[in-house]
């Protein structure tokens, strides 16, 4: 066990803390960590709603709508601060703003527009949530390269 606990100061520790300093893992860790309120919230509504769902009260408010409004954008979210962020670490903070924006409409023309249930064109909330998020993962790195 000292071994291995020797391996993990000595060796595996510092070369963790170089990629750990690496402009792009610290975009994606600050961007991840900025929406982390929006989880938890989405989350509080979730189970606010449960007891509704599970006792069959009618009387019980439907917390439903304001969590696909928290955890339903979690993917919009990352696109915007994935490049913002990359902008504020790479000391450009005029071009900040556009890079986010720039950031959602590539994630947008990346999910692609669907046929949604009543015929109309639109986007469907699951790839606006949290199983959208590895989609802006990819494309919105691409406006902050310079």
């Amino acid at each position: 066990m000292k071994k291995l606990i020797s391996w993990l100061e000595n060796d595996f520790a510092p070369k963790m803390n170089v990629v750990n300093r690496n402009v792009w893992v610290v975009t994606l860790k600050d961007s991840i960590m900025q929406v982390l309120p929006f989880i938890l919230l989405g989350s509080i509504f979730c189970c606010l709603t449960i007891p509704g769902d599970v006792f069959g009260w009618a009387w019980w408010p439907n917390f439903w709508t304001p969590f696909g409004w928290t955890m339903g954008m979690l993917s919009l979210f990352v696109a915007f601060l994935i490049p913002f962020n990359l902008m504020e670490k790479k000391r450009l903070r005029k071009q900040r703003i556009i890079a986010g924006l720039t950031g959602i409409v590539t994630f947008l023309m990346i999910i692609t527009p669907q046929v949604v249930a009543d015929g109309a064109i639109g986007f469907s909330h699951d790839s606006l949530g949290a199983g959208g998020c590895s989609s802006p993962l990819s494309p919105v790195f691409f406006p902050g390269i310079s």
